[in-house]
C-alpha cells in the first residue's frame, strides 16, 4: 500500500471510531474490521471522551492470534493508528498463511506432463 493509501485508510478508521463515540455514547459496541484471511474484533466503550477498548481478539484463516492493540483507555487518532498498523500486520500474517497452507496442498502433487 503507498502512503497515499496508507493515509486515507487510517483517516477512514479515524472517521468510523469518531462517528462510533459520537452515537454510541455512554455505552458500548463491539466492532469486527476485516482484513486478507481474517478479522480483528474490539469491544469498545464510549465515555469520559474517550474510548475504552475492553476486549481484542483475532481470527486468521479461522485460528486464534493473539493481536497486539493495547487495551485500556485512548482517542480515535491513535486507535486508528494502532488498528491499522494491527490491520496490516494480520493481513501480511493471513497471506503467508494462506500461503503456506496452498504450498502443503500442492507441494506434495506432482504434475506429471502428457506424452504424444
Amino acid at each position: 500500500m503507498n502512503n497515499d493509501g496508507f493515509q486515507n485508510y487510517q483517516q477512514r478508521l479515524t472517521q468510523l471510531f469518531t462517528s462510533l463515540s459520537n452515537s454510541h455514547y455512554g455505552s458500548s459496541k463491539s466492532v469486527k474490521l476485516p482484513f486478507y484471511g481474517g478479522f480483528l474484533e474490539l469491544r469498545l466503550e464510549f465515555n469520559s471522551g474517550l474510548i475504552n477498548v475492553t476486549e481484542v481478539s483475532a481470527k486468521v484463516l479461522d485460528i486464534d492470534v493473539t493481536p497486539r492493540v493495547k487495551k485500556g483507555y485512548t482517542d480515535t487518532i491513535q486507535l486508528s493508528r494502532y488498528v491499522h498498523a494491527e490491520l496490516v500486520r494480520l493481513s501480511e500474517e493471513g497471506q503467508s498463511a494462506e500461503a503456506q497452507l496452498m504450498s502443503n496442498i500442492f507441494g506434495s502433487v506432482s504434475v506429471r506432463s502428457a506424452q504424444v
